[in-house]
Order: structure tokens, then C-alpha cells, then sequence
């Protein structure tokens, strides 16, 4: 694990190398940057065959660095970088929308969009990071 760690954060210091290059045609590859940062700040964040790639401010991608095979373990996220479905009913959007009797036609979906949006609002968030690149990344909500 220690060394895929260190892959990871090679990784990110190659793309704080590219900055100076980057940012003057896309703005937001300093968020981006900040991003990458935010999921690996635990040391527990696992993805050291894949590479988050960033080509302009709408087009970012998962790539696969080398063979990937049959249930092989590729990504670990740690629980305090995901998004659930009780998180968002805990929140205070959530309680909201229970304490109302809302009849939402689509729940989960509703709570976890209610919640993004209460938390994009919020300057303080923890979720800033993950919010500020401004594209979901859908494998991080749960």
C-alpha cells in the first residue's frame, strides 16, 4: 500500500509541475488539482492502476495505467470522501424534507440532490473540493 501511495502522490506532483502550463488555458485545472489533493489527503484513498486525467474544463476522465483483470480490486475511496444517501437524510435538507412529508416521486435521488445543493451553497463545506470541479464524479456518490 505505502507504494501506491507514493504512486499516487507522484502523480500529483506531476500535475502541480503541469500548472503553470495549464492554467493559462483552463481555469479550472487549479481545482482540479485541488481536488486530486482532497481525495488522497486520508492516505487511504486507493487507485494506483488508474490516472484521473484532465484535458480542458469540461473534459476530465478515468484511464486504466496498466491491465486491469477480472476482480481486481482498483479503487478504494474511504468512507469519509463519500457521498450517501444517509448523510443527505441526516442533513439539515434532509430532515427538512422528512419533517415536511414531502411525497418525492424519485427519494434517493432527491435527498442526494438536495443535499449537493445545500452544500455547494455552503462556502465552509467539506464537500468543497469535490463540489468546486463542477462536474460529479458518479463513482464517489453512493
Amino acid at each position: 500500500l505505502k507504494d501506491e501511495l507514493v504512486d499516487i502522490q507522484c502523480q500529483i506532483d506531476a500535475k502541480e509541475n503541469q500548472y503553470e502550463y495549464y492554467k493559462k488555458s483552463f481555469p479550472s485545472y487549479y481545482e482540479y488539482l485541488k481536488f486530486v489533493k482532497w481525495l488522497n489527503t486520508s492516505k487511504e484513498s486507493y487507485f494506483p492502476k488508474l490516472e484521473l486525467k484532465y484535458f480542458s474544463n469540461d473534459h476530465r476522465g478515468v484511464f486504466a495505467k496498466t491491465k486491469i483483470y477480472k476482480d481486481e480490486a482498483i479503487l478504494r475511496v474511504p468512507y469519509n470522501k463519500l457521498i450517501t444517501l444517509e448523510i443527505a437524510r441526516e442533513s439539515t435538507i434532509g430532515l427538512q424534507i422528512i419533517n415536511n412529508g414531502l411525497g418525492l416521486l424519485s427519494p434517493k435521488h432527491c435527498f442526494l440532490s438536495a443535499y449537493l445543493l445545500q452544500e455547494k451553497a455552503n462556502k465552509d463545506s467539506k464537500w468543497k473540493e469535490y463540489l468546486i470541479i463542477k462536474v460529479i464524479l458518479t463513482f464517489l456518490i453512493v
